[in-house]
Order: C-alpha cells, then sequence, then structure tokens
C-alpha cells in the first residue's frame, strides 16, 4: 500500500452538527446567573452534560467557545511549590455576563 492510499483513509471527518447544540447549551449554561461568575474543569462540564452530548461533543464545543471568546481559560498552579499541581478552569468570558 502506497502512503498516499494511506492517507486518504484518514481523511477529516465532516464536522458533527452536535457541536454546534453542545456549543449553545455550555454558554446558556455559564450564562445562567447561577453558573455566570463560577468556575469549571472541563471535566465537570463533560460530566454535566454527559446526558445530552458525548465528552469529546462537549471538549470540542467548550474548546470552540474559548476560541470564538465566548469563555475563557485559565491555567493555574496549585498547592506548594515541591508538589505543585495545575489545572486549567473555565469560566464566562469578561463582558458577555450580560449577553443572553
Amino acid at each position: 500500500m502506497e502512503w498516499d492510499e494511506h492517507e486518504r483513509e484518514w481523511e477529516e471527518y465532516p464536522r458533527d452538527a452536535a457541536i454546534d447544540a453542545a456549543k449553545i447549551a455550555v454558554k446558556s449554561f455559564f450564562q445562567d446567573s447561577e453558573h455566570r461568575k463560577s468556575v469549571f474543569y472541563l471535566m465537570q462540564l463533560q460530566v454535566l452534560f454527559e446526558k445530552e452530548f458525548f465528552h469529546w461533543i462537549t471538549y470540542k464545543a467548550v474548546d470552540e467557545l474559548v476560541e470564538e471568546g465566548q469563555l475563557c481559560d485559565e491555567f493555574r498552579q496549585l498547592g506548594e511549590q515541591k508538589n505543585q499541581m495545575s489545572a486549567l478552569f473555565f469560566t464566562l468570558a469578561a463582558g458577555r455576563q450580560n449577553d443572553k
């Protein structure tokens, strides 16, 4: 099998329409007054939406919302210097808290 033939087998799949539905759901979730100023881990969001969307769909939706400036992602170092851990948090982007 030639390399070109093998490469054609791995062509990118078409974009899943569920990503757009997940983006709407995630954005609405963050705009809700109860969550507007809250901070979430990606895994928390994936679990919160797992009845509606596969985890990878929620991941892609959150990623696209960050790219669009709808959500902010913040990388933080946690713990003591020696045993330091890191975490990535997601929040509603500043200036988006009053969007509906």
